[in-house]
């Protein structure tokens, strides 16, 4: 074997006990099939634990997510990894079986996945909150959500609801033009950091709508609990 895994091993890690059994075999693994070091180096720093399984294990979950067509040299393949090697296959199919009731088919699934596989990671009872707010609360079509799967990885109550109640807020007012284009548009607002979010959004129609920040505020010192 490769002194590679070894010296991509070294670090602070915890259990490194574990690491050192699984480790090896494992990361060699994944260097045959094209994963770069540096990636994995990160995976081992964040998540260590997505090592700790048999070769047999690991091989055959690897194969899943290769077989998805996830490229190798991407960060979201050692983290589709994480998710598969995170669950049982019975949860992968309750959660399957969960999206599909919300419409979804198979394929979407797999390509929200594939985007994002933290999609996959949410509980079942986190995942029904969130497809039921955006959807049948804010009307939102499934594809704004598989366009951008890491939505479901967001806080309903810190994050979704309330820059949502703030689209609703613009709506009323009359300040979104084509509501088709503004959905769409909404579901990029989601994605966007505290700092963007005030700057490119709250503090954009501050002449329209001067109070929106104080609306915005309040909704999340509910949230927070303030």
């Amino acid at each position: 074997m490769s002194c590679r895994p070894r010296s991509i091993m070294q670090g602070k890690f915890h259990d490194t006990a574990l690491l050192s059994v699984y480790g090896a075999e494992n990361i060699q693994l994944l260097l045959e099939i094209g994963v770069p070091e540096l990636r994995i180096k990160s995976m081992l720093a964040q998540q260590p634990r997505t090592f700790f399984t048999s070769a047999d294990r690991f091989k055959t979950v690897v194969g899943n997510v290769t077989k998805m067509g996830i490229d190798p040299s991407k960060a979201r393949f050692l983290w589709a990894i994480h998710a598969f090697r995170a669950m049982s296959k019975s949860t992968w199919d309750k959660k399957v079986e969960l999206y599909m009731k919300w419409g979804w088919s198979k394929d979407e699934i797999l390509l929200a996945f594939e985007r994002n596989p933290g999609c996959m990671m949410a509980s079942m009872d986190k995942i029904t909150r969130i497809l039921d707010f955006l959807v049948n609360t804010m009307g939102w079509d499934k594809s704004y959500i598989i366009q951008s799967p890491i939505i479901v990885c967001y806080s309903i109550e810190k994050r979704i609801i309330p820059r949502c109640l703030v689209y609703k807020y613009l709506a009323e007012k009359g300040l979104t033009g084509d509501i088709e284009d503004f959905c769409f548009t909404q579901s990029q607002w989601l994605t966007y950091s505290e700092k963007l979010f005030l700057k490119w959004v709250v503090k954009k129609y501050e002449a329209e709508a001067p109070e929106l920040l104080k609306l915005y505020e309040k909704h999340m010192n509910v949230a927070n609990g303030l």
